[in-house]
């Protein structure tokens, strides 16, 4: 059918179509038309299938034909379908839908497709030579559970742990969360062992329930006897928890058999409590989700000195690319202000930022090792706890500086030219109207310090950054003021993980950074002539001196080094 150049217009000729359908066929009659408040068009029809009057409703929604027509029933929720009826309203899942849907497949095409599924349903019903009518759905997993509420998560570990143990009965615990109608039960804990694939948080921070792994001849005829607790409890005769078992009201009760099928209960001794929970595994391992190259950096050690909005983001995207082992430092603590940019969230709130990226990274992945320093780098410390923490990070394998300030800059830059440790640093600048990053990397770069003085050099060169007034994340021009966003920041924030994790995964001739800094525009401001330009600084003239002196630490105290954008810090 040719679009036409309206959709009134389109109905018009669909209401057309339709009108000669019933001229043509005798199993179809138009009962009524009619609109609905929210701007649908509802045709009232019955089709005939042998001795039976299927009444339905074709209807076309407000932005038909961009959007598909659909058949459902005039009865909500009137089973015509076994196989090929979606739930709720029984709109019916024919030839044409959302997945396959073009602006020119008319209504009529929709009933004959509905005539054709109900004849050949009828046909198999009575059990006559006929294929039934083919699904062409190929349902995701969320598709599937959209309307199971109850859902217990099995783990890999799990299951080579029943399928690999004599015990016929084994101790065995829990975790509950809840949200909206939706319960979700996480198997934390066997023959009293964590399991090694279950993030240790999850126990911590859920209802756990203790309860017992029982195994059977059959999980499937365990489905066909037991629809109660007292069926349950003479299923399993003798190996029903004792009244002296049952510590507390509530156990989870998981049932098994050798074939691998799981089926778990929640039951209770004293009144009938039984809800069943079906097995679900959620664990595709022909999946990889990691780059191959990231596979060795779980064992690198690295060191992030300052959590705030840069610095946490950098450590969950980090623990999401495959790092484990992680030296947080950081003096300060969250506020809830500091949730418009933080990567962390309410719950986190009152703690130090170092606990709290700390417990935000063992909540992402497993095997996280994590140590934290709640001081600040350079700053009013004991000297000794200064010195105890500059030897941890002097076992790291990188530095990350996160913290926008130049003394702690001064610090770190000394302890990675003394080491031989790679460094990466950061900063947005104020108002968030770009940014710059930059790595020392031992043999390949100049340290840290010479660097950062050549970057310096190189910005003293552009032309001037407009005038304004820097107040933490804003800036203030004559016009306008900018601040800086949570966008801004993860900007950067992925950019430098992206640069932290080739200087972790790559040597120079295979590194896709060829510059040693970039400058990285987020709107057109100062140097940036849209959102993204970025200027790489070439760095291969950066001079190689010694460590850091009092006298160049002094200067940056002071502000008589070079002078730089200013920094948002947080």
């Amino acid at each position: 059918m040719e679009l036409l150049k309206t959709p009134l217009e389109r109905l018009i000729q669909e209401r057309q179509l339709l009108t000669d359908l019933e001229n043509e066929e005798n199993s179809f009659k138009i009962q009524e038309w009619n609109s609905t408040d929210t701007n649908e068009l509802h045709l009232n029809f019955s089709l005939k299938i042998g001795t039976i009057d299927f009444n339905g409703v074709l209807v076309y929604p407000e932005l038909f034909p961009e959007l598909p027509a659909y058949i459902r029933p005039q009865n909500s929720g009137e089973r015509w379908s076994i196989l090929h009826q979606y739930g709720g309203s029984g709109v019916l899942c024919l030839e044409y839908g959302p997945d396959n849907w073009n602006t020119n497949i008319s209504g009529v095409e929709l009933i004959r497709s509905a005539q054709i599924l109900l004849l050949t349903d009828a046909m198999t019903v009575l059990e006559m030579d006929v294929e039934p009518v083919p699904s062409r759905h190929s349902e995701t997993i969320g598709q599937k559970l959209r309307g199971i509420s109850e859902r217990f998560i099995e783990t890999p570990m799990l299951r080579h742990i029943l399928l690999n143990s004599d015990p016929e009965k084994m101790d065995f615990k829990v975790a509950i969360s809840s949200f909206r109608d939706k319960t979700v039960i996480v198997p934390t804990n066997i023959q009293n062992k964590p399991l090694p694939d279950i993030v240790p948080s999850f126990s911590n921070e859920r209802f756990e329930l203790s309860g017992w792994a029982i195994r059977v001849d059959s999980v499937h005829l365990l489905k066909e006897s037991v629809n109660d607790r007292l069926s349950l409890e003479s299923f399993l005769g003798n190996l029903w928890p004792t009244q002296e078992e049952f510590t507390s009201s509530i156990k989870p009760l998981l049932l098994y058999d050798l074939k691998g099928n799981l089926e778990l209960f929640l039951i209770n001794n004293t009144a009938p409590l039984f809800v069943s929970y079906p097995a679900i595994n959620l664990h595709d391992d022909q999946n990889q989700r990691l780059p191959a190259q990231f596979s060795n950096i779980n064992d690198a050690k690295i060191v992030i000195i300052g959590l705030g909005s840069l610095g946490s983001k950098i450590a969950i995207s980090l623990a999401r690319s495959g790092c484990k082992n992680f030296l947080l430092i950081d003096d300060d603590i969250l506020a809830p202000q500091n949730l418009v940019r933080n990567e962390l969230n309410w719950l986190d709130v009152g703690f130090a930022k170092t606990h709290a990226v700390e417990r935000a990274l063992k909540r992402t992945a497993l095997d996280m090792q994590v140590e934290t320093y709640e001081m600040q780098i350079g700053g009013q410390e004991n000297p000794h706890l200064n010195s105890n923490i500059a030897n941890a990070i002097s076992t790291c394998n990188l530095i990350i500086d996160a913290t926008a300030s130049s003394h702690t800059f001064l610090t770190l830059a000394a302890i990675a030219k003394r080491k031989h440790i790679p460094m990466v640093w950061g900063e947005i600048f104020g108002g968030g109207g770009g940014a710059m990053m930059a790595r020392s990397r031992p043999t390949l770069d100049a340290s840290p310090l010479e660097l950062r003085n050549h970057i310096y050099g190189v910005l003293q060169t552009l032309e001037p950054i407009p005038e304004g007034k820097v107040n933490n994340y804003g800036f203030q021009t004559q016009n306008q003021t900018y601040i800086a966003s949570d966008a801004d920041v993860t900007a950067l924030a992925a950019s430098m993980t992206q640069f932290i994790l080739d200087t972790l995964c790559t040597i120079d001739e295979q590194s896709s950074y060829p510059y040693s800094a970039y400058l990285i525009g987020f709107r057109k401001y100062w140097i940036f002539q849209c959102p993204f330009d970025t200027h790489p600084i070439d760095c291969s003239g950066a001079l190689v001196t010694e460590s850091p002196t009092d006298k160049q630490i002094s200067e940056s105290e002071n502000g008589n080094s070079i002078e730089e954008p200013e920094p948002i810090k947080g």
